[in-house]
């Protein structure tokens, strides 16, 4: 959050502009800290969106399983360690297998069978949560969103670009 602030900061900067309103999505899990975080910030405009839905983890397929794996780089290691993580490939592939691929994951304690849904769920918790109805009654003149996730740390706003579109 504190590299798209420093952004922020700095677009606002070069263009000479007010900063640019952030509305950032929280789940169950993320939204306490991030509420503390947030009230120390007091130069940018910044609307929490807490996410209200729930995932359930599901037990691997073992294609996603292998597909990771062959997408994954992976340093080479000597044969010892090679075949030790041969060894936990084949025991969570076996596990997917005898679990029921594709199925809830229960096997834990609820918190832990429990996770965030995050992406694409940012628009409809915008709308759900009133988050986007306060941004447009603080800003009646905002026209466009710019949405992407937490650790697409790359993401900015480009004047120029900004600029063309809305011509």
């Amino acid at each position: 959050l504190d590299v798209h602030l420093a952004k922020n900061r700095r677009i606002s900067k070069q263009t000479g502009s007010f900063p640019l309103p952030h509305a950032v999505t929280t789940s169950w899990v993320t939204d306490g800290p991030i509420r503390s975080y947030a009230e120390t910030n007091d130069d940018i405009p910044l609307y929490i969106s807490k996410g209200r839905s729930i995932g359930v983890r599901m037990i691997p397929m073992l294609r996603d399983l292998k597909f990771a794996w062959q997408e994954q780089s992976k340093q080479k290691l000597d044969e010892q360690a090679e075949k030790v993580r041969d060894s936990i490939k084949s025991a969570l592939m076996s596990w997917a297998e005898s679990s029921g691929e594709g199925a809830d994951y229960t096997d834990n304690i609820p918190s832990q069978c429990l996770c965030p849904v995050g992406h694409w769920y940012e628009v409809p918790n915008l709308l759900l949560n009133g988050t986007l109805a306060r941004m447009l009654r603080d800003r009646p003149q905002l026209k466009v969103l710019m949405l992407h996730n937490i650790d697409t740390i790359g993401a900015d706003v480009d004047p120029y670009l900004l600029g063309k579109f809305l011509e």
